[in-house]
């Protein structure tokens, strides 16, 4: 799950520029990705522009997408 899933996940969110770290924890059916935004980001734009790509990560998961 984590090569298929949490890992092109993390590559859609972390090419932000106002994205300071991504940190992520996979366990059985479960992926969990944390977003830390740089200090000052305007959080609610950032959210908005970081759903944009989503959509296009999800065209390259693997089987196990649920």
């Amino acid at each position: 799950m984590e090569q298929s899933v949490t890992v092109p996940l993390e590559r859609a969110v972390s090419s932000r520029n106002d994205i300071s770290s991504v940190q992520s924890r996979t366990r059985e059916g479960v992926s969990q990705i944390f977003v830390y935004f740089n200090w000052g980001t305007n959080t609610y734009v950032g959210l908005v522009r970081l759903r944009n790509p989503l959509p296009l990560a999800g065209d390259s998961l693997g089987e196990s997408k649920s």
